[in-house]
């Protein structure tokens, strides 16, 4: 189907704007007949920017309808006829949504790259890709979920099960609602493997919000590259270590903090003078000097030092690329494809300049353990490993908004503060923030917090017996596992407590009660006895469940029997997948299911009753749970951090008006502000989103 204009149509529409308006029309041509129902209409114009009503749409194509369709043409024509009439056509090539221009940018062509060269033989996606770099199609391409899907599956293999995903058949394209569950199932997705995603919604992302789309693909893309830069998957970085640290010091270390080091100390092998830091990132890194000597410390016969007899920066920067693009792999593999370009290079970008650093360090750190180090002692059984990643990720999702990130659990919780920060969520106003030694260095100053935390947590009905503040301190892999998940039982409970109404604290029983109503009431037949029940091993019960909470979240087709522990496997991969799919925040892994271990089939029972009551978003949903509570107190509600997207609304909201100063004494440290005051601010909460019903 071929969408040409009459020549008098033409002149009225710019170039730049056909191209989007062509490629957004034809995802929503589902009959490739040139038409769109006026249901599509309303997703099509949102697409492109326009934030219309259904009434005035109906007014606006009421003379261009024919058979009940909207011919091309006539949609392009009634288009530019209101932007004209409107004055809302943008200048510049890229799609709008709403008042928020989003014109092509350096990040925009990176990322499309990088997908392009990542997922270009997908065949699920050989009629998306590759998207043109030069456009913001980037946008639009993403609105089915798919390819973020796929991302997330590069970052870490297995986290979605393809299988639950809503893919197009033949030529119909999907409809909203199955976009939606797979923008939902992404979003859910992307925080159990790390991602810190506020105010990212499916609706967003199906209409192709440029800041929303553009934060969730950074997210993603950041930790497919930043994943396997630790100390874990690399032993060669024991050499990072600086003098009077520990192995503790550089396994908390942020994935950026190890790329500085890394460049660092190849500058230091290397006897260039010049530092790389953080807070000069940007800047360091523009002139190029750094990438030269560091591409050529790693291997200086084929990385040469031209760069440096160069004197422009932007005439410097093709020669890193060059020499980035010679570099041979580390082990057997294939060639490095930079990135980025060399204007990024020159214009000192952030977010690019550390994904391209990164994606150097895993072709080739150019580092070699020393001998007489052993990596043993940094592995773990499989289930304490998976034990650390669902609490730590778990951490993350509540912690991450206020701009608090564990990347060890066991390095990252010496000082003991992020567990106090965990139990004033529980509860706030709980802990004494002038009590707290922050950021200690010193052992007895670590081991205060420790014991102070384990006291709020008992304070909060956690069981803690033989735990004290020196086993946090020392990084007691046990005890550290056990008071995290006393302390994610508790704030589990105090969760569904308040959706509850918070007038009776709910147990273990009334949970798995529920859970077995829940399925009876459906008409199904399968049972829970407990959360340690061999029964749970083959999923059926917890499929059961999510199909009594949303009838078309199961494929029953795709269930099997579960008798051999490859279909149990299947089962399970499925049921987490299929949770997430409908919204159910869910940390833990199949594992878990089949091994039947009794916390986790807890959780993620008691997710799923969450969510049942109304549970949607942790930071939104803490507020509205705590509102319904008659004995709350407070708001837990965090600020988005840096790498998260800005709020769905067409402006930005205003910020709160400041607090009133409060005469006499400071509350807190002198010079440090208010304590605790980033764990007690109100988040504006967002308005509920409707469903729309699913189309035949």
């Amino acid at each position: 189907m071929s969408y040409t204009l009459p020549k008098a149509l033409q002149k009225k529409i710019k170039q730049e704007e056909l191209y989007q308006i062509t490629n957004v029309f034809r995802n929503f041509d589902r009959d490739k007949d040139g038409t769109i129902s006026m249901s599509d209409v309303h997703m099509c114009l949102h697409s492109l920017g326009e934030r219309t009503k259904s009434k005035k749409e109906k007014a606006l194509f009421k003379d261009a309808l024919v058979d009940g369709k909207v011919p091309f043409a006539k949609f392009c024509e009634v288009l530019a006829d209101f932007r004209a009439s409107s004055s809302k056509g943008s200048s510049k090539p890229g799609l709008t949504h709403g008042s928020v221009s989003a014109p092509v940018t350096a990040e925009t062509a990176t990322f499309t790259k990088h997908i392009n060269s990542v997922l270009g033989s997908d065949k699920d996606l050989k009629k998306i890709l590759p998207i043109d770099p030069a456009s913001s199609d980037l946008y639009t391409a993403n609105a089915d979920g798919l390819i973020m899907a796929k991302m997330i599956n590069c970052a870490a293999e297995g986290t979605i099960d393809e299988r639950a995903l809503n893919k197009p058949k033949k030529n119909k394209r999907l409809n909203v609602y199955q976009m939606k569950e797979n923008q939902q199932l992404v979003i859910q997705s992307a925080k159990a493997i790390g991602c810190i995603v506020v105010n990212v919604h499916p609706t967003s992302l199906v209409e192709g919000a440029p800041k929303q789309t553009l934060a969730l693909v950074w997210q993603i893309i950041r930790m497919q590259l930043m994943a396997s830069i630790n100390l874990k998957n690399h032993p060669e970085l024991v050499r990072l270590l600086e003098d009077g640290e520990d192995l503790q010091d550089l396994l908390s270390l942020p994935p950026e903090d190890v790329l500085i080091r890394w460049v660092n100390y190849h500058m230091k092998e290397a006897g260039n003078p010049r530092r790389l830091t953080k807070s000069n990132f940007g800047k360091d890194m523009k002139d190029s000097e750094l990438y030269t000597v560091l591409l050529n410390q790693i291997d200086s016969r084929a990385c040469d030092l031209k760069a440096l007899q160069v004197k422009e920066n932007k005439k410097r920067a093709p020669h890193v690329i060059r020499n980035a693009g010679q570099l041979p792999p580390a082990h057997s593999g294939e060639k490095l494809v930079p990135i980025i370009d060399s204007d990024v290079i020159a214009s000192g970008n952030k977010r690019l300049n550390y994904a391209f650093l990164a994606q150097i360090f895993n072709h080739n750190p150019g580092l070699a353990p020393p001998e007489d180090f052993d990596a043993a002692d940094l592995l773990e059984d499989g289930e304490g490993t998976r034990e650390e990643r669902v609490f730590r990720m778990w951490m993350n999702s509540v912690l991450g908004p206020d701009g608090h990130y564990i990347n060890d659990l066991y390095a990252d919780l010496r000082t003991a503060e992020h567990i106090l920060r965990v139990c004033e969520k529980i509860k706030p106003g709980c802990v004494n923030w002038k009590k707290v030694n922050k950021n200690p260095k010193l052992k007895f100053k670590r081991i205060e917090n420790g014991n102070y935390a384990v006291k709020i947590s008992k304070d909060l009905g956690c069981k803690l017996v033989g735990i004290g503040g020196g086993d946090i301190c020392n990084s007691n892999r046990k005890l550290i596992l056990a008071i995290v998940w006393q302390l994610m039982r508790a704030y589990t409970i105090k969760l569904l407590t308040d959706l509850g109404g918070g007038k009776k604290k709910i147990e273990d029983k009334q949970i798995v009660n529920w859970a077995n109503k829940k399925v009876a009431d459906s008409g199904k037949k399968s049972k829970m006895p407990s959360f340690k029940s061999k029964s749970l091993s083959n999923s059926h019960f917890f499929l059961d469940l999510f199909s009594a909470i949303e009838s078309r979240a199961i494929n029953w087709d795709l269930v099997t029997a579960g008798d051999s522990d490859e279909d149990a496997e299947l089962n399970a991969k499925y049921t987490i997948s299929v949770a997430r799919k409908i919204g159910v925040p869910v940390f833990i892994t199949w594992e878990d299911i089949t091994e039947v271990k009794p916390k986790m089939t807890m959780l993620l029972t008691a997710a799923a009753m969450a969510y049942d009551k109304g549970f949607r978003d942790i930071p939104e949903a803490e507020s509205r749970a705590r509102a319904r509570s008659t004995s709350s107190v407070g708001s837990t509600g965090g600020g988005g951090s840096k790498a998260t997207a800005e709020s769905d609304d067409d402006e930005p909201a205003p910020a709160p008006a400041p607090a009133p100063k409060k005469k006499g004494k400071k509350f807190g440290r002198k010079g440090k502000g208010k304590a605790g005051a980033s764990w007690i601010k109100k988040a504006p909460e967002p308005a509920p989103e409707p469903e729309p019903e699913p189309e035949p």
